[in-house]
């Protein structure tokens, strides 16, 4: 953590936060379940501090803190399983410009879940238990923080303040309303395993993006993450063949690479991978 550099915004009187601070100075000492407790320690604190000024999302404040805590929890789970290396490599930026589904995105160049809780969505996603529309709302009806929640936002997040019919239902006691529907119908009808969308759900829920936008953004990376697995783990096996193609006599890994993108174009991280397998 950088003290002159991090922007906290008066973060310092917020209670946990010297505890936090505590465990930033001995990072390096941590183990992983503490590792990844403080980080979403730092994201509700993060999305408290923004609350009380939206403004201040523009200088994304503790992003520093959080950058260093996903950092060590990456290197642990490298150090834990060598598959776990490839989770870690980068895809491609996602940013909020992006529409996929009839929804915006969010920014976003980290990972959402931890190697572990990737790999169990992976399997679930692999299986795609076939769950009814039926089913499935009748799960989401049973969320009660959902349902409240949900009844006051559209399906992007943003809170309807305005809206009249809405206003008028909560004066008289019900908070099913219209926006609860719709935004239901929107997670149904998103193309991704069931399960799935359950577990995006409920993550969006732990931190606070609990909205059809953030599930429908959290499956798309999912989706993005195991494309980019797959693409990964080829790309290295094409390196091996051609190594194993030169005898051991092709040294030049500026050849090899020019191979690989004649075969599959620009990927991203390319260099990486070589690095990963030589």
């Amino acid at each position: 953590m950088n003290d002159d550099d991090n922007f906290n915004f008066g973060v310092e009187s917020w209670p946990g936060y010297d505890d936090m601070v505590d465990q930033l100075k001995n990072l390096d000492e941590l183990e992983y379940e503490d590792v990844c407790d403080l980080e979403n320690k730092l994201i509700k604190l993060q999305q408290d501090v923004i609350k009380t000024n939206v403004l201040l999302s523009l200088f994304e404040p503790l992003s520093e803190d959080l950058e260093a805590v996903r950092l060590r929890k990456s290197l642990i789970e490298i150090e834990k399983s060598k598959e776990a290396e490839i989770f870690h490599l980068k895809i491609r930026d996602i940013t909020e410009d992006e529409i996929v589904n009839d929804f915006k995105l969010y920014d976003c160049n980290y990972n959402l879940i931890t190697y572990t809780e990737y790999l169990r969505l992976k399997d679930l996603w692999i299986k795609n238990k076939q769950i009814s529309d039926d089913d499935l709302k009748n799960w989401i009806m049973k969320l009660e923080w959902l349902n409240i929640s949900w009844s006051f936002i559209d399906k992007n997040g943003n809170i309807m303040y305005e809206d009249k019919k809405l206003l008028e239902s909560l004066k008289n006691g019900d908070i099913h309303s219209t926006y609860l529907y719709k935004n239901i119908d929107s997670v149904i009808n998103l193309p991704y395993p069931r399960e799935v969308i359950q577990n995006a759900i409920l993550i969006g829920g732990d931190t606070r993006y609990d909205s059809p936008r953030y599930c429908n953004f959290f499956c798309e990376w999912m989706k993005r993450k195991m494309m980019n697995e797959f693409m990964y783990k080829e790309v290295a096996e094409y390196i091996k063949k051609i190594k194993c193609l030169g005898n051991g006599k092709m040294t030049n890994k500026y050849l090899i690479l020019e191979i690989v993108e004649l075969k599959y174009g620009h990927i991203y991280n390319l260099y990486q991978i070589f690095k990963m397998i030589t």
